[in-house]
Formats: C-alpha cells, structure tokens, sequence
C-alpha cells in the first residue's frame, strides 16, 4: 500500500509541475529561453539521480542496473549540459527568439549544443539497452523482432505522415533516432513490469513529433 501511495504522490506531483511548466511557458516574453531553463533543471536532477544510484552501494541491485544506472546519468547530465550551452546563446543573443538552421551554421555554440545533444543519443540506447538485458525477457527471439519493427514501424510511421504534411525533412531523422528507441521500449514493454514505463516514453516521445509538426506549419510551440 506504501508504495501505491508513493506512486501516487509522483504521478500527482509530475502533473503539478507540468502544468506550472506550461502555465510559465504560455506567460513567458521568450518561451525558447524558458524551456530550456526548466529542461536544463530537469535534465540535471534525472543526471543526478542516475549516477547518485550508479555511485551508491547495493548488493540488490545487479551489474547490468548498475551501467543502466550509470548510462542514464549520463544522458541527462549530457543534454543538461546542452541545454545550458542554448541558455547561454540566447542570453548573448536577446533578439534571438527562434533558432534557425542558418543561426546554427552560423554560431559555434549552437554547433556544439547539437553535437553534444547527438553524444547523448548513443548513452541513451546504452542505458536502455542494458536496462533490457537486465530484465532478461523470457519471449523468444522472433517476437521480440517482431515487437521491435511494430514500434519503430508506427512512430517512422507518424513521422513519415507529418513530412508530408509540412514537407520538414528533419522530421526524418527524428523518426528514425527516436523511433528505433520506440522499438527498444516496444521489446521492453514484453515484460509485463514495464508496460506502463513503455507508454509513458511513447507518450513522451509523440510530443516531440507534435513540436516538429507545429514547427513545420510554422506555429508557436507553446499552443502545443
């Protein structure tokens, strides 16, 4: 019942400060700026709590968690550090309000905040990749397969949907990044523990494709 009612108070507390998020965003004179500070926020204290686990010693937990652990930290302390690097360029920036392809090219800071927002993909699929050995799933390998290419196949899917509506191509690598880490939560998602895990990540991941299909119909992405 404890951990019920922990779980509770999470979820309750996730959606309160969604929602403060939200508001702040909506009242924001620069949300670009905004966003990034409160994701740089975020994305530090899941970095902390990452490596807090890694760094901390359990003989319950196992070697596989353990470079689960160490991974996720790094993912977020990762794209923590690439958030802090675009609050940087807007704040020596202030007339700058949306970022474009040429102010990237154009500015080695940005430059850098993709390449390390890049780095961070490849911890990613490190950290899961490990979280999913460690769960040592029972279902054989053909359907493991097959739920792979389903969950990669419908977010690619949506993904190839909304380029033909906005004719964005960067929608494309968007699609395939993120839908192969569709794919991996999809084999997840086998082991009936983590099947809600599984769809809070799809849900989390289709906002990103909701922000591109607003970016590409050249609307403000705090109507999304």
């Amino acid at each position: 019942m404890k951990r019920i009612n922990n779980f509770s108070i999470q979820i309750i507390v996730s959606l309160a400060f969604t929602l403060a998020a939200y508001a702040i965003l909506k009242t924001a004179n620069h949300p670009a700026q905004v966003d990034l500070i409160i994701e740089g926020v975020v994305f530090t204290v899941a970095g902390i709590i990452g490596l807090r686990g890694f760094f901390s010693k359990s003989n319950s937990r196992t070697k596989l968690f353990h470079r689960f652990e160490l991974f996720y930290g790094l993912t977020y302390s990762i794209v923590a550090i690439s958030c802090f690097l675009g609050i940087t360029y807007f704040f020596k920036n202030p007339h700058v309000h949306e970022v474009g392809l040429q102010d990237v090219k154009n500015s080695p800071m940005l430059i850098s905040m993709s390449a390390i927002k890049s780095i961070s993909f490849v911890f990613m699929f490190l950290a899961w990749f490990f979280f999913y050995q460690n769960l040592k799933i029972k279902a054989g390998a053909l359907k493991q397969i097959l739920a792979f290419l389903i969950g990669f196949g419908f977010y690619f899917g949506i993904s190839l949907f909304i380029l033909s509506k906005t004719g964005d191509q960067s929608i494309l690598s968007l699609g395939i990044i993120v839908g192969a880490a569709i794919g991996l939560f999809a084999v997840i998602a086998l082991h009936r523990a983590t099947r809600f895990l599984t769809i809070i990540f799809l849900l989390f991941s289709t906002v990103h494709l909701w922000e591109f299909y607003l970016m590409g119909m050249h609307k403000d992405l705090v109507t999304g």
